[in-house]
């Protein structure tokens, strides 16, 4: 096996001819020293030329295998064999050899086969050579042939030659099948067999002429020794190119290797017809293996692979002796235990009747972008903060369950949990904190799903999804969502000193038939998870069929609210507000209404919420806001005396920062004094940044807009932000004025806010008084104004213009009742 070129050997065409001409060169060499040395009569002088002879065949450029080798030996030891003793000719053999051994280290120009050689093969192959040069000394004897005398007359010649050369062919054909058979455990005769029959006929014809060129320069040498020359001139012209020739091939072969380094990637000519391999440098280099101990072939190649790869491996390389090409990805294992991924690939030169000759193939690291590749795909499809699979993923895994359970009971469950105060975490303490915080439910929710099928998923925010694998019955999925609310009880520390405490809302589904996909799956999860939440939260509730169709109901609410301005079905009514003392209309609440074309009607209590979870109470807050204030102008045409425009804002839109930019453009275009409008804020909305509503409240007093605190009392009042706020009312919740007269606690507590708002000096609105108990409780009290269905229910714009029209303009109580629009609203 040869090891020293990864460009594909010369064609044995080529090596017929190449190897003659050398033949030559090297035969005509060892001739002219000798007939140099003759007239001397110097055995020692004739050794010396011998040996030199010897020499020459080693070193010459074209020696880039054994065979070539052997065959340049058995030339230049010709001449020996006739001219000389065999004893002498297999001395000049070993002394050639073992010059040209020296030679070694300072000769770049020797073959590769031979800069690598050990003493222990020189001194083989010099044994070997003059074995066969022994032997064929031994056969010209037995046949009387003498070398003293002139001999050089046919036909003795022709035998002598025919009978040296066979005796030298058999005597190293046998050598070196010893020597196969005694390393690979192979029996001589087939070895044997294989090294001389099995050869191609253009091996054995190269061998014959080499011998034949040989005798033609013993016998110019004997005879006429200036007609050397016609040897010698085209040799050495062919040597000079040939050794050019060698030049640019080592350079190529240079290219190639370095090309090879930096790609990472080895090469490799296989030739199945002799078995022999080359591998490039490179090819050693990856493989983790030393050039000159390790033997290019199969054998070395399988003895790195790993070890569960081995037999794919063989297999392809074994088909690829029938003419199949591979490709394939296994592990190696290198000497010092490193592993790495290798893409082989192999394509085969057809030979000879087409069938397969050689293959020619390549070894690529690939272990970088493997490990790319997997590391691109752990990112496709896990969360990058917590590590746990994404949505992506989950859906995979949920539709791969879906299509296993179909055609019977489900055998699996998901559950859908989000964290009830992770909102409020990471706008007070920070995104950083926040993220702390998913991490720390990241691994609890791992701690408590741990079968090996489980599957724990982040579908972005503070989603979290559980897949459970194999579930018996709903108990099992319930005591899961159990554990999963306790574990969320126990507080969380952040930023390494912050202790958080949070709960969680879980939405359950157990999937059926009617669930195909599972985007369906999750989205009946989000809908019990809903429900959950709505039922007041650190909850579960597993879906049902009738949690669909409130969903359903309540997309097609969204879906039509959607169009509702486009289709003018928004209407503002207006609702009076009495100044108790003088019973007069001192103000109106602007109030949003939904007229749907096909269901009437729509309650706001139906459409607010949806509206400010979808930002659409944007368009349709800043429309009625228009509206009311466009409206409102008009009713200084009909009195002189025009009630205030009282508009309720949400907490998105008091916050919005041209909310006072935008006020001032809207009161310009609609003609409405800044006096009289007042804007509600609710209670809620104002104390959740006390700050910030303190600020925007004195912005909009400074273009003379004034704010009212709207259902006082239903939220976490601050006693110390209210006298603050650079406002003159508040409105009494109508929670508070429906138990009036009916229970003596809900007196005090009225009676407390009432006092709390005097004693700040503000006046104080009561909403929502249906009866005249509750009047009169309000009036014993002290409270300045009110309204409710016992005043006037919501009118329409144009009713209550002709009220405003009206002489007095006053509402005399008990038979404002009866005056009430036909068909009232609620407020």
């Amino acid at each position: 096996m040869t090891k020293d070129t990864a460009l594909p050997p010369l064609r044995p065409v080529t090596k017929l001819y190449l190897g003659a001409l050398f033949a030559a060169a090297t035969s005509t060499a060892s001739a002219l020293l000798m007939i140099a040395a003759l007239p001397t009569g110097s055995q020692l002088a004739l050794t010396v030329a011998l040996t030199a002879g010897v020499t020459l065949a080693y070193v010459t450029p074209l020696n880039a295998g054994h065979r070539v080798v052997h065959t340049l030996e058995t030339v230049a030891v010709l001449p020996a064999i006739f001219l000389l003793q065999p004893g002498i000719a297999m001395v000049v053999a070993w002394g050639g050899i073992t010059v040209a051994h020296l030679l070694r280290p300072r000769a770049s120009w020797l073959a590769p086969n031979l800069r690598r050689m050990s003493w222990a093969e020189t001194i083989f192959n010099g044994a070997s050579v003059g074995l066969q040069a022994a032997a064929a000394g031994l056969a010209l004897a037995l046949i009387g042939w003498d070398a003293a005398a002139p001999h050089f007359s046919l036909p003795m010649p022709v035998v002598a030659v025919a009978v040296a050369g066979l005796v030298i062919y058999l005597v190293q054909r046998i050598t070196l099948a010893g020597v196969i058979s005694f390393q690979e455990g192979i029996p001589l005769p087939t070895v044997f067999y294989d090294s001389t029959i099995g050869k191609q006929p253009a091996e054995h014809l190269q061998y014959l002429a080499q011998l034949g060129v040989g005798l033609l320069a013993a016998v110019i040498a004997d005879a006429q020794p200036w007609a050397l020359t016609l040897i010698l001139l085209p040799t050495a012209a062919v040597y000079v190119a040939l050794h050019q020739h060698i030049a640019m091939r080592r350079r190529a072969e240079a290219n190639l290797a370095a090309a090879q380094r930096v790609a990472d990637l080895g090469s490799l000519d296989w030739d199945l017809r002799t078995d022999d391999q080359r591998w490039s440098d490179a090819l050693y280099a990856l493989l983790g293996l030393d050039p000159v101990a390790a033997e290019a072939g199969t054998e070395t190649y399988l003895a790195v692979v790993q070890p569960d790869a081995r037999d794919a491996v063989a297999d392809v390389l074994g088909k690829a002796q029938l003419g199949a090409p591979y490709a394939i990805d296994h592990r190696i294992v290198l000497p010092d235990g490193t592993e790495r991924i290798i893409h082989s690939r192999g394509e085969v030169v057809p030979g000879r009747g087409r069938r397969p000759g050689r293959v020619v193939g390549t070894l690529h690291n690939v272990t970088e972008r493997k490990r790319l590749e997997q590391q691109l795909a752990h990112q496709a499809f896990h969360d990058p903060l917590t590590d746990l699979p994404n949505r992506a993923f989950f859906t995979r895994r949920l539709d791969e369950a879906l299509r296993r359970d179909i055609g019977g009971p489900p055998q699996i469950a998901v559950l859908f949990l989000d964290l009830d105060r992770f909102k409020l975490i990471n706008d007070t303490l920070g995104h950083e904190a926040g993220d702390q915080l998913l991490i720390a439910v990241a691994e609890r929710l791992h701690g408590i799903v741990r079968r090996p099928n489980d599957v724990v998923a982040r579908l972005g925010g503070d989603e979290f999804t559980v897949l459970l694998d194999d579930v018996r019955d709903d108990d099992e999925t319930v005591r899961v969502a159990e554990r999963i609310i306790a574990a969320m009880t126990a507080p969380i520390t952040l930023l390494e000193s912050r202790e958080v405490y949070v709960s969680t809302s879980v939405g359950i589904v157990r999937p059926g038939p009617e669930h195909r996909t599972g985007a369906e799956v999750l989205r009946d999860a989000d809908n019990a998870l809903y429900r959950a939440k709505e039922g007041g939260r650190n909850r579960y509730a597993i879906f049902d069929a009738s949690m669909r169709a409130e969903v359903a109901e309540r997309l097609a609410l969204e879906a039509d609210l959607r169009r509702a301005l486009g289709r003018h079905e928004l209407r503002v009514l207006y609702q009076p507000k009495v100044e108790l003392a003088t019973q007069r209309v001192v103000a109106v609440e602007a109030f949003l209404r939904w007229e749907h074309a096909t269901r009437g009607w729509i309650a706001p209590a139906r459409f607010i919420p949806i509206a400010e979870e979808t930002g659409l109470i944007g368009p349709i807050g800043a429309w009625g806001l228009e509206t009311a204030c466009r409206e409102a102008a008009t009713w200084e045409s009909v009195t002189l005396d025009p009630p205030i425009l009282n508009v309720n804002l949400s907490g998105k839109q008091f916050h919005d920062p041209d909310l006072v930019s935008d006020l001032e453009q809207l009161l310009r275009q609609t003609g409405l004094a800044p006096r009289r409008l007042r804007l509600e804020i609710a209670e809620t909305a104002a104390m959740k940044n006390a700050e910030a509503t303190i600020a925007v409240l004195w912005r909009l007093q400074g273009i003379g807009v004034r704010a009212v605190i709207d259902d006082y009392g239903t939220g976490s009042s601050s006693l110390g932000s209210l006298p603050r706020f650079p406002v003159d009312t508040l409105q009494l919740d109508h929670s508070f004025v429906a138990e009036l007269g009916r229970h003596k606690d809900a007196t005090k507590v009225a009676q407390a806010v009432i006092g709390l708002a005097h004693g700040l000096g503000l006046k104080v609105v009561a909403e929502g008084v249906e009866r005249p108990d509750q009047l009169k409780q309000l009036q014993a009290l002290g409270c300045e104004q009110a309204q409710g269905n016992l005043f006037a229910p919501p009118l329409t714009a144009c009713d209550l213009a002709a009220y405003l029209a009206a002489p007095g303009r006053t509402l005399e109580f008990p038979q404002a009742v009866a005056a009430a629009h036909a068909t009232p609203l609620q407020v």
